[in-house]
């Protein structure tokens, strides 16, 4: 009896097994989340990127694949590109701010706010379709840099987004969340920015509305 209740918790443990990707997990339909099975998290190939457990003061600086931009466009979701070290952020995130299913994490821009920066509640659908197109332009489907600042009350990601750029033979870091005010595409919210932040982004409010861009042409 004992040896048959051994082989069938094997064929069942096998079954169990057999159903893993090359992560050792699976992704479980009824919870949206994905699952480890295996004991180590790491698999012999490593991290892509070297990454630690996202903790409050503690930014870290990792890249993916901006998949998709949130109504409000405030948010960006991005593609990391292997599950070891897309579960070691998003494991301290909440499920509004994560979607296991194809490692996107979400990233809720600092001092930005392209809806929010509209009064006119008329405007605000064809503020939103031209920012859209204009994000899609720039940074769509194209390899990101987020600076991430973990929320753990939220238990959401805050951050600023970047593009590595080639420059007189050097390689960059883009700020993008800079870009945007640049561009008009959205008003500075000085909200939580240091006195050298202020500074920077209010230059560049500045030289938006010197040149009439995007919504300061509307001023």
């Amino acid at each position: 009896m004992l040896r048959r209740l051994l082989i069938l918790g094997l064929i069942i443990l096998g079954g169990c097994f057999s159903n893993l990707d090359e992560d050792g997990g699976h992704y479980d339909q009824r919870t949206n989340r994905y699952v480890y099975v295996r004991p180590k998290k790491v698999p012999p190939s490593g991290y892509s990127q070297k990454v630690t457990q996202p903790r409050p003061g503690k930014p870290q600086m990792i890249y993916g694949r901006a998949a998709k931009i949130d109504e409000d466009l405030k948010s960006i979701w991005v593609q990391i590109e292997d599950r070891p070290t897309y579960q070691m952020i998003a494991e301290s995130l909440s499920k509004g701010n994560r979607e296991d299913k194809e490692r996107l994490l979400r990233l809720h821009l600092r001092y930005v706010s392209p809806l929010g920066s509209i009064v006119e509640p008329g405007l605000k659908r064809q503020w939103q379709d031209y920012t859209t197109q204009t994000f899609e332009r720039q940074f769509m489907n194209r390899r990101v840099y987020l600076e991430i600042h973990y929320q753990p009350e939220s238990r959401q990601l805050e951050g600023y987004l970047f593009q590595q750029v080639k420059q007189n033979g050097e390689t960059e870091f883009f700020n993008l969340n800079r870009w945007m005010i640049e561009q008009g595409l959205s008003v500075f919210f000085e909200a939580g920015a240091s006195s050298d932040e202020i500074k920077e982004y209010r230059t560049a409010q500045t030289l938006a509305k010197t040149q009439k861009a995007g919504l300061w042409n509307y001023q």
